[in-house]
């Protein structure tokens, strides 16, 4: 039971940071992540009474005929299209809103609230609409005209009010699901919704993650886990983001280190290879940004074991073990990524596969990877100067993001010193370095991906190895602490 209460405190805690941002609690925007990636998301949700182009992907930018160009009017008589004492709003005059406003629909505003068109004037630019009811509705009350819904006379039928465009780069299920999750919640709380959600997800795998290391590693490494997810700027930013799933990003970090603990029991290492082919395909449906860190993520816990165990000379066939649970996981992998290619392929082709693919190949793969004029070697040490991130000025809540390639060189000399006075052992060390594999594999191999997307990025070193870096340094000092205390 105490186990159990203790598991949702620290959930509840991660929970919450993640969904307030309370730490930096004026960056509404998470350091731009919000701006730059969940219009995708919710322009599906918003688009419900929009014209589609391409309906099966599920993301895209929802475009409103009231008007985007230019803010609603503000003068003396209205306030963000608002009348401030008049029952009208005042929108965009073009051929669509002609259309769309006429005595005698109805209009639902964001808020929920719905009103009945009586009157409709065009004044040069502007169109403005009145509505019937006793009570004048302030922006506030209203909320975005962007968002405003029409339904004809009978209240039923939907007016097309918007054109939602589509983002083809992937197929985009989340968006899928969000859009789902709108019709059970108030239009105008979707957001609030669908943030928590993201935030529960990611505060229950990143908890998760570091129970399991508290099992298997002890308690240094899963409360510096802990206070990394918690304390992190970055982290935090992506937390609640309904376009990157941090959740998801991590849930192979956490399948990883539960099949390794389970590795001599084989119901659960073929129900972790159906997993990983669940987790992975689920994945690449949001998304195939990060897919050789994602990948990685999964080996990491294994791939140290192996370490350990040909250091330690253990017996064969552990050894044989873990390289054959290691080969099927990769391939797990690999069939769930390329089940989901080859059915973006067929959407993307519209219906000739091989097209779709070569479409892919030329306009997504080449963009992400190795295509570019950036070298391998300029990406991979920009990622070392936490200043070309231009949002965060901390790796983590008290420590300057500029100490980042001293840390990192301090943790890796520290590391060398700890092996050779046996401070620290072959686990420490393969975690160490398989995490900072895991990290910049996508450095190098999405390197084009890297080059243009600093602000993003640098979230890669958090998959562990800043985790392992600060482990390393407080271990060091720990065991020399301990040791001046033997003496």
């Amino acid at each position: 039971m105490k186990k159990t209460v203790l598991f949702f405190m620290l959930t509840l805690l991660l929970t919450i940071t993640y969904w307030t941002n309370c730490f930096d609690g004026a960056n509404t925007d998470t350091y731009g992540l919000s701006s730059n990636s969940e219009p995708l998301v919710f322009g599906t949700v918003y688009g419900g009474y929009a014209s589609y182009v391409g309906r099966d992907y599920g993301l895209g930018w929802y475009v409103s005929y009231n008007g985007t160009e230019e803010p609603f009017l503000t003068d003396d008589d209205y306030v963000n299209g608002y009348g401030r004492k008049k029952q009208q709003i005042v929108v965009a005059n073009t051929s669509e809103t002609k259309n769309m406003y006429e005595p005698g629909r109805r209009i639902q505003f964001f808020h929920g609230m719905i009103r009945e068109i009586t009157k409709v004037e065009e004044r040069g630019r502007h169109l403005y609409v009145s509505y019937d009811g006793e009570d004048v509705l302030s922006d506030e009350e209203g909320g975005n005209l962007l968002y405003t819904r029409l339904f004809a006379e009978d209240g039923h039928q939907k007016i097309i009010s918007g054109i939602r465009t589509t983002y083809r780069s992937s197929l985009g299920i989340q968006g899928h699901v969000f859009r789902v999750i709108s019709r059970l919640v108030p239009i105008n709380q979707v957001e609030d919704v669908a943030k928590f959600l993201c935030a529960l997800l990611t505060g229950c795998v990143a908890t998760a993650i570091c129970w399991l290391l508290w099992q298997k590693y002890g308690r240094m490494l899963a409360v510096i886990f802990y206070a990394v997810f918690w304390l992190s700027p970055l982290v935090i930013a992506f937390g609640s983001n309904t376009y990157w799933l941090e959740g998801v990003l991590f849930l192979p970090i956490l399948l990883g280190l539960w099949m390794s603990m389970n590795i001599h029991n084989r119901k659960r290492r073929i129900f972790g290879y159906i997993l990983t082919f669940v987790v992975i395909a689920g994945k690449s449906m949001c998304g195939y940004e990060y897919m050789t860190v994602v990948m990685m993520s999964l080996l990491v816990f294994m791939l140290t074991d192996f370490v350990v165990a040909v250091a330690g000379r253990k017996e064969k066939n552990q050894k044989i073990l873990l390289i054959r649970t290691i080969f099927f996981v990769g391939v797990a992998a690999l069939l769930g990524f390329g089940m989901v290619l080859l059915a973006h392929g067929y959407l993307r082709g519209e219906g000739d596969l091989a097209r779709g693919l070569m479409d892919i190949y030329q306009n997504d793969v080449l963009r992400r990877t190795l295509g570019g004029s950036a070298s391998v070697i300029s990406v991979l040490l920009s990622y070392f100067n936490f200043s070309n991130s231009i949002y965060v000025s901390q790796i983590v809540q008290g420590i300057d993001a500029s100490l980042f390639p001293v840390l990192a060189l301090v943790s890796f000399l520290l590391l060398i010193l700890g092996i050779r006075e046996k401070r620290m052992g072959w686990d420490v060390a393969g975690l160490y370095v398989w995490m900072f594999l895991t990290s910049i594999s996508w450095f190098v191999l999405g390197k084009s991906h890297s080059a243009v997307h600093p602000f993003l990025n640098f979230i890669l070193w958090y998959f562990g190895y800043i985790q392992m870096m600060f482990y390393v340094i407080f271990r060091y000092i720990w065991s020399r602490i301990c040791e001046q205390r033997r003496m």
